[in-house]
């Protein structure tokens, strides 16, 4: 599954989503992040879990300051630029 989100500041929301998930005991395939003029982009490729599980997440991250237009998304490719592993 795929997380998107758009954040000011990703040095800040970054890592605080990214502890949600280890908390949640989810694996983490790969992270993309592209920098904007206004926004940030960051796309997390996630393993897939079920549907309780993707609603908490969602609110979890969504809850974190900064945050704006988050999606999750089941089955769906990342599709950012620059990729870790």
């Amino acid at each position: 599954m795929r997380l998107a989100f758009r954040c000011h500041d990703p040095i800040v929301s970054l890592p605080r989503a990214l502890d949600h998930i280890r908390r949640m005991g989810i694996d983490l395939n790969s992270v993309s992040a592209c920098a904007g003029s206004r926004y940030s982009t960051v796309e997390i490729d996630l393993a897939e879990r079920d549907a309780s599980t993707c609603q908490i997440l969602t609110d979890r991250i969504g809850q974190i300051s900064g945050v704006h237009e988050l999606s999750l998304v089941a089955g769906a490719p990342l599709c950012g630029q620059a990729t870790m592993a």
